[in-house]
């Protein structure tokens, strides 16, 4: 697995970077997270959909940021 991490005025997010369409990594540009294969847009700080093919959003992870250590949280 891995996760990409976004640090905004609400804390860090932790976003899985494969792509829910065809799996390929999404790369950062802007505030949005891009797909190079089939040019699907997701927010980097929710994983939400905006655009393209994927037929949904990026997973998203639960986060706890302590004396500057960011842990990722399981479910």
């Amino acid at each position: 697995m891995k996760l990409s991490l976004f640090r905004s005025a609400s804390g860090v997010s932790a976003v899985d970077v494969y792509c829910t369409h065809a799996g390929c990594v999404v790369t950062p540009e802007g505030p949005e997270l891009v797909c190079k294969c089939h040019f699907s847009y997701f927010d980097s700080a929710t994983g939400a959909r905006k655009s393209g093919p994927a037929p949904t959003g990026l997973p998203i992870f639960a986060t706890s940021e302590i004396d500057g250590e960011i842990y990722i949280l399981s479910s």
